[in-house]
């Protein structure tokens, strides 16, 4: 089913390139252009998915700001606040409003549709990938007998105890190391204190990501 998906997305997507017609419920293409100004900076939100503008549109960190030449003023706004709204796109927009904006702004891909097709794919996968996940004392371990190694190994080159000459060597006595009666305390004791920091066990919702 997955395949299929993935597949009609691509399709219709490549349609969309070539021929140029709207396609709103597969056209995944969602752009800001960033207008930035002394005061506020102007966004320019560019997506023919109803859902992804909708979103993107109803951000809290984002207020409605839009001004039209050929439409009467919101009743909400008064005639002061309606001129700003167009000084300000005017400046925005290269002094005139003319100007297109991707040259005057900068624009943000929000979504591209490989990525999409991708975390689709990915979706498919969650057990797989979180069966290759090793238990959290194999990860304790590795964690830790990496963090002493860097210990040890920076401790040699701070002695000069760790040159040019026996740099190859220095691996080996450091491995032979973390083998030692010493060595396997101090990777105990490494691993009770960073248990903390690592998650005890994946799930599904650990590999995803949402769009804040």
């Amino acid at each position: 089913m997955f395949t299929f998906l993935t597949e009609m997305l691509r399709i219709r997507n490549s349609k969309i390139e070539s021929s140029g017609k709207r396609d709103p419920d597969a056209d995944l293409m969602c752009e800001l252009c960033l207008l930035p100004m002394k005061d506020k900076t102007l966004v320019m939100v560019f997506c023919d998915n109803k859902d992804l503008n909708e979103m993107v549109s109803n951000h809290p960190g984002l207020e409605y700001y839009g001004y039209w030449n050929n439409t009467d003023k919101p009743e909400d706004l008064t005639d002061e606040q309606w001129e700003q709204r167009r000084t300000d796109w005017d400046t925005a927009l290269g002094g005139t409003g003319d100007e297109r904006p991707s040259s005057c702004g900068l624009i943000a891909e929000l979504v591209n549709v490989d990525d999409v097709i991708i975390d689709i794919q990915i979706n498919h996968y969650y057990d797989k990938v979180l069966q290759k996940i090793p238990a959290l004392s194999t990860r304790l371990m590795k964690k830790a007998s990496s963090m002493i190694s860097t210990e040890k190994w920076k401790e040699g080159i701070d002695s000069g105890k760790i040159t040019d000459d026996n740099y190859g060597s220095s691996f080996v006595d450091i491995r032979d190391y973390l083998n030692s009666k010493e060595g396997i305390a101090a990777v105990a004791k490494k691993m009770s204190e960073i248990e903390r920091l690592l998650v005890p066990e994946y799930r599904e919702e650990d590999l995803q990501y949402k769009l804040k």
